[in-house]
Order: structure tokens, then C-alpha cells, then sequence
């Protein structure tokens, strides 16, 4: 009798150090992808990251229907995971969809109260920038260049705009508006010099108010990219595209897309001036579209302008244009801010690489391919890859590419991180 016991004792311990399906299937966070095609339905597609190795699966209810109304978007998403915000874009009713985040699929449920109203003109807001600690959200409309402030409930995720909203920043036709890692800065780059006014290379900065959100011009602005004599494209105007900070916020990094330019500037503590670095330029003859740099402060990743605006020639096919399919990864000097390329590049799994982020650990990597011309089966992808620190080669993740619907739109891939459950 005392065997059978035994007997049982120990099966019933071999199962339960078994893992369960539920624990073989933990997320470390969610991704989102706005799908625009013209003339259809848009729609949001989510997917789950697998804490084991980073690769996607669907979310349950993917794709969620909504309404962008162009293509140029970019999500936002809040530090807790929690809500997920995007561009909404119905006649006479701009403004700002809302959506709730399931911690445990990832679905997608409306805010009540979503939509939330901005403005009744054609364009309305585009770009979403989440304040870094989720206070506020800031929807551009780029066109315009009107900033618009909202508040963010932290319990339902309504948003209430400001009393003073919108602001107007110092040129219109941005081509970006971003904030520094803390949130005490904004920073925005012309987009057309020859309609706004703004002075080749031109980046405005902004003093946020902790309290209410809204922003001052830093005296000083714009300060400017200058033209670099032995750039790639020393014949053309500095154009600074994209900008990130370093994770303490010490460095604003620029992207020149037609110099073919990497700057970095020094940000005063105090006042939040600009000075240019004496590292600069990096010269980067595979330009830029966006860059990022991860939690750890230690690396950049960039994607590739594509078609390279030296070799516009060659268009079609894909033949002779220099990595129009990579990432690039720069290591970062903590002390100077520098940045140094590093050994080799990895090479997404489709054409066009634009929008890329990481999980909130930084472990895993995630890049947007877009949708190549005469829909080429390879793009509207997502590559997946897994960082182990160190700058160099990266692991793709198993799976990778990740199907990314039938027309992936350009900036709108954020991460969402995994909410902390009580």
C-alpha cells in the first residue's frame, strides 16, 4: 500500500513541475500596426510578444477596424501599457481614437467618449506623442503645425483637451515633433523651408510645463544644422528628418536625410539650448528615414532612407541600391554622447524599412517593412530580432517575418508594455 502512495506521490510531482500551456504562452507586451489602404477599411493589427523568444502572435479580435484617413500616422501608447491612442479621421470630427488594452490578450476595447474631438478641418491631426510619463498626449497636425495638448485620465484613459490648446509651433509643415526622454522637452524640424519661412536646418525647441502641458520657445531657437562641405550631398540644403534624445536626455540626436548626416547636440540642463557636438558629423552614406535608441542607453538603431537619394536611378528593380533592407546599429559613447558604427548591420526581411522600437526591456527588436511597389510578396512585414546587448549581429526571432496586413503605413508601429497586474 505504502508503494502505491508512494507511487502516486511521485507522479503528481512530476506534474506539477511540468509547465502548463499558460505559462509556455506568457507575453512580455503587445505590438500595434496601423493598416491603411486606400479606398478600404483601416484597421489596427495587434500582436502578442512571446516572453520566450520575442516572436508575434495575433491578438484575439485583430484587426480592430478604424478610420486614419492617410497614411501618414503615428500611434502613441501609454508607459503602463494601458492604452493605446491613434489618429481618427471622420469628416467634420478630427481627432484622436482612444482604446482601452486588454493585460492579458491585448484586444482592443474603445475609451468611452472615443473619438475625441480636435478640429473640423480636411487634414487633422496626424502624429500622436505620449508625454514619457504619461500625463498628456500630443496630437499634431502637421499640416497646420497646431499642436494639440490633452490630458489622459489615468483611470479610463479619456482624454480632455487643454484650455489653451492648440499651440502653434515656430514654422509649419513640420516633418517631426518629438520629446526628450523626460518630458521636459519638445523638439520640431521643418519640413519646407520654402513655405513656413524656417532657415535651412532649422530645429525649434520647447520648454513643456510639468503642470499643464503646454510649451514655451527655448530662446535661442531655431538652432541650426549647418552644411557640412564633405557630406555625401554637399550640394544640398541640411534638412534634419528625425531627432531622439539619449535616455538621460544630455544628447539630441538629428538625422540630416539630405546631407546624408548624423548631428548630436549637447542640451543645456538649464535652459535647453542646443550646442553642436564636436563629433559631429557621423557621416552615414546609407541615410536615415527613423532611429532609436534603446532602453539601455547603449545603442542606436537606424533604418535606411529608401530608395538611397545618391543612386536614384535605380528604382526599379531593387538591384544596386545600397542596403535599401537594413538596419544599422551605432554604439554610444555614455561620456561624450558619441556615436561609432557598429561591426555589421542587420538586414530586415522586407523593402523599406521605416518605424522600429523595442520591448520595454530591450531584448527584442521590431522593424516595419513596408509595402514594396507592385505589392511585392516580401513587404508589409514585420522583422523581429533578439539583442543580446552587445551592438554587434542580432539573433532574428523564429517566424520573422511577421505578416503585417495588407498595406502597412508608415510611422505607426509602437510597443506596448506589459501591465502590471495587482
Amino acid at each position: 500500500m505504502e508503494g502505491k502512495w508512494f507511487l502516486l506521490f511521485s507522479i503528481l510531482c512530476l506534474f506539477s513541475v511540468v509547465p502548463s500551456p499558460t505559462l509556455r504562452a506568457q507575453n512580455t507586451g503587445f505590438v500595434y500596426v496601423g493598416n491603411h489602404q486606400n479606398g478600404q477599411s483601416d484597421s489596427i493589427l495587434g500582436y502578442a510578444i512571446s516572453d520566450n523568444n520575442g516572436a508575434l502572435t495575433p491578438v484575439p479580435g485583430s484587426p480592430f477596424p478604424t478610420q486614419f484617413g492617410n497614411s501618414n500616422i503615428k500611434f502613441a501608447v501609454t508607459p503602463s501599457g494601458r492604452f493605446l491612442y491613434t489618429p481618427s479621421a471622420i469628416p467634420g470630427n478630427n481627432g484622436v481614437n482612444g482604446y482601452a488594452i486588454d493585460a492579458n490578450s491585448g484586444s482592443l476595447t474603445p475609451i468611452p467618449g472615443s473619438p475625441f474631438f480636435a478640429e473640423t478641418a480636411d487634414i487633422g491631426p496626424g502624429w500622436l506623442v505620449m508625454d514619457p510619463l504619461g500625463r498628456f498626449l500630443y496630437a499634431v497636425d502637421l499640416y497646420y503645425g497646431q499642436i494639440f495638448v490633452y490630458s489622459i485620465d489615468q483611470n479610463t484613459g479619456a482624454l480632455t483637451q487643454q484650455s489653451n490648446s492648440p499651440f502653434y509651433i515656430q514654422y509649419a509643415y513640420p516633418n517631426y515633433f518629438g520629446l526628450d526622454a523626460t518630458g521636459q522637452y519638445a523638439y520640431s524640424t521643418s519640413y519646407q523651408p520654402f513655405r513656413s519661412n524656417a532657415p535651412d536646418g532649422a530645429i525649434s525647441v520647447y520648454k513643456i510645463d510639468q503642470a499643464t502641458g503646454s510649451f514655451a520657445l527655448v530662446p535661442g531657437s531655431p538652432f541650426l544644422v549647418p552644411r557640412d562641405p564633405s557630406a555625401a550631398n554637399k550640394y544640398f540644403p541640411p534638412s534634419p528628418s528625425w531627432a531622439v534624445t539619449d535616455v538621460s536626455s544630455r544628447f539630441l540626436y538629428v538625422t540630416d536625410s539630405a546631407q546624408l548626416d548624423l548631428w548630436t547636440f549637447a542640451i543645456d540642463g538649464v535652459s535647453g539650448a542646443l550646442t553642436l557636438s564636436p563629433s559631429s558629423p557621423v557621416h552615414m552614406p546609407h541615410g536615415s528615414n527613423q532611429f532609436m535608441i534603446d532602453p539601455t542607453g547603449s545603442f542606436a538603431y537606424f533604418t535606411t532612407l529608401y530608395p538611397n537619394s545618391t543612386d536614384c536611378a535605380n528604382y526599379f528593380p531593387y538591384s544596386n541600391v545600397y542596403a535599401p533592407d537594413s538596419v544599422f546599429v551605432y554604439s554610444i559613447d555614455q561620456a561624450s554622447g558619441a556615436l561609432s558604427p557598429s561591426s555589421s548591420p542587420m538586414v530586415a526581411a522586407g523593402y523599406q524599412p521605416f518605424p522600429l522600437a523595442t520591448d520595454p526591456s530591450g531584448r527584442f527588436i521590431y522593424i516595419l517593412n513596408l509595402q514594396g511597389y507592385n505589392f511585392d510578396p516580401n513587404s508589409s512585414t514585420i522583422s523581429a530580432y533578439r539583442s543580446r546587448g552587445i551592438g554587434g549581429p542580432v539573433t532574428e526571432v523564429l517566424g520573422s517575418p511577421f505578416a503585417a496586413g495588407a498595406k502597412a503605413s508608415p510611422f505607426s508601429l509602437v510597443v506596448a508594455a506589459l501591465q502590471k497586474k495587482n
